[in-house]
């Protein structure tokens, strides 16, 4: 899920959807999580967020 060459360990929790209804992003109805690197974060950069699911 990281960008090729990232270090996954610059990337920070950013955002939590739940898979009721309005939210439903997955077959099995898990959540989805996105991580955004610390530096992009500070910088406002939320086009450098990834999705990082809990399931497929």
């Amino acid at each position: 899920m990281v960008p090729w060459g990232e270090d996954a360990t610059i990337y920070h929790h950013l955002l939590q959807l739940s898979g009721q209804d309005e939210w439903y992003l997955g077959g099995d109805g898990g959540w989805m999580h996105w991580s955004i690197p610390t530096d992009a974060l500070r910088a406002g950069d939320f086009g450098r967020a990834i999705p990082t699911p809990d399931i497929w």
